[in-house]
């Protein structure tokens, strides 16, 4: 029950008294959304249709005693809504029952209506601190989660950091790179493609390493240059795009999955290669997927750079792959 709703009760009665005072006065001048069934089995099928914040039960009713109404609200996994009991003076072993049974309270009838009024309040209160109480709990289960999730995910960074630091060969980094990075942006599909100048100085992109992607789209990009269709604009702009259908099916890159996120990698800050991540259902990569992403290509240029340092080439191409 949030603070802003009215209060939904259940009145389970049939005793003409209790009806008129209840039904017929008190609850719905106090404002509450109130619905009047008559017997156990009706109470039954009205909590199938719709939910409560409290429910009142008599214990005079014509099929079942008020009472037996709380076995069938444990089996439907209704134990936390309050049940106030109301019973005549005599029927004490009733109460007894009821509360052993589940039951939250009661009102001994008949009774004045300041008691039935303080009754009700007390247990929606009591109800809505108790609901407040369980939303936090799942708030802060919820945070814990995604605490423990960040904190592998720094993990993941920290280890690709390391491997683009002492990994002497780009043969022996990028089948080791793009699994891991996968795993940091929750991708099913990635690559990595680098620019080549062709024969006639013409530069073309060319698939270096992959995970996951078609065998026969594998075959085809050992023999001409690799074309999804968006990487060359990657490469133009020098930023991350992401992107996905309806707009994605303009694009070759269809094939491969629903979302897609390409982050240029740099050399002498300028574009030289593609980072390429899908997935294969319709779900965005969230912004710290992207920022991740971005990240990690940023240590793979730097293992470029580091590369060139070196000596191992003068240009991060396929070529020295």
């Amino acid at each position: 029950m949030s603070l802003n709703k009215t209060p939904r009760i259940l009145l389970v009665a049939y005793a003409s008294d209790v009806l008129e005072r209840l039904a017929q006065g008190l609850l719905t001048n106090l404002g509450f959304d109130l619905d009047v069934v008559h017997s156990v089995q009706e109470a039954i099928t009205e909590f199938g249709r719709r939910a409560y914040d409290l429910v009142l039960v008599d214990t005079h009713l014509p099929d079942l005693s008020g009472r037996d109404l709380l076995v069938p609200l444990q089996a439907l996994g209704r134990t936390r809504i309050p049940v106030v009991l109301i019973a005549r003076r005599g029927e004490e072993k009733d109460i007894v029952q009821a509360l052993r049974l589940g039951a939250s309270d009661f009102i001994l009838w008949p009774t004045n209506d300041a008691e039935v009024v303080a009754v009700v309040r007390r247990n929606l209160e009591r109800y809505r601190l108790q609901q407040a109480h369980e939303e936090a709990v799942a708030q802060i289960k919820a945070i814990r989660k995604e605490a423990r999730a960040l904190e592998h995910r720094i993990q993941l960074l920290e280890q690709i950091a390391r491997l683009t630091m002492e990994a002497e060969k780009r043969a022996s980094l990028l089948p080791r790179f793009l699994p891991m990075v996968l795993q940091l942006t929750h991708a099913q599909r990635g690559w990595i493609s680098l620019r080549r100048e062709g024969d006639e100085g013409e530069p073309s992109l060319w698939l270096v390493s992959y995970y996951n992607l078609p065998a026969a789209l594998v075959k085809d990009a050992a023999q001409r240059p690799w074309d999804d269709g968006l990487s060359p604009l990657v490469l133009l702009s020098g930023e991350p795009l992401h992107i996905e259908r309806p707009a994605l099916d303009k694009f070759p890159i269809r094939a491969l999955g629903s979302v897609a996120l390409l982050v240029p990698l740099k050399w002498n800050n300028q574009p030289t290669g593609v980072l390429g991540l899908m997935r294969r259902q319709q779900q965005s990569f969230q912004p710290v997927e992207q920022q991740l992403a971005v990240v990690a290509a940023g240590l793979l240029s730097g293992h470029f750079r580091r590369g060139v340092t070196k000596g191992t080439s003068t240009s991060p191409t396929a070529a020295d792959a």
